[in-house]
């Protein structure tokens, strides 16, 4: 998932955009729900949400 994420780049992804980048690059395995791909993002910190509903990369600022 982070890899998806990073690729993105600064403006995010949505988690059904996510859905779609792991079918195209994993066929044979099954896909999580939006809402779970929505936990599992928010819960790394090194993602946030530029808006509502995108995940992107966390850029340190310091």
């Amino acid at each position: 998932m982070f890899e998806i994420v990073l690729k993105a780049g600064e403006k995010g992804i949505g988690p059904a955009a996510v859905q779609d980048a792991v079918r195209r690059l994993h066929p044979g395995v099954e896909v999580p729900h939006a809402a779970t791909i929505g936990r599992w993002l928010g819960a790394d910190p090194r993602v946030h949400q530029p808006k509502y509903g995108r995940y992107a990369l966390r850029v340190d600022r310091s």
